[in-house]
């Protein structure tokens, strides 16, 4: 069995997660694929200091990125993907944005 859950952005829509699960014996509802958030937990420990409040956690090509946002120094918001890929913490595909929309442009283009 398959659960989806979609984000909408504009008018599209991104997949937030992908859960593969089973019926166990016991009639218990199993998790056989772990959770973004389990993904990006396992490497990356604590919060950022610019973006400490966390938005969501998605699905992405080979790994998962979060979603967070905090107060800026010049502006009153930012936002900021942070990436996980092949188990490692991808500095180089981690990205601060300035609004909410651009941030999800940028995870739905590391889903694809």
């Amino acid at each position: 069995m398959y659960i989806r859950i979609f984000v909408y952005h504009k008018t599209r829509k991104i997949m937030k997660t992908l859960i593969k699960t089973h019926i166990n014996k016991s009639g218990q509802t199993v998790n056989i694929l772990p959770l973004p958030k389990e993904v990006f937990t396992s490497v990356v420990k604590g919060k950022n200091f610019m973006t400490p409040n966390v938005t969501g956690y998605y699905d992405i090509k080979d790994g998962a990125a979060e979603i967070s946002y905090g107060k800026g120094i010049f502006t009153d918001t930012i936002y900021g993907v942070t990436v996980v890929r092949n188990g490692a913490h991808d500095c180089d595909l981690s990205k601060m944005c300035d609004t909410l929309s651009e941030t999800f442009d940028y995870v739905e283009s590391l889903i694809k």
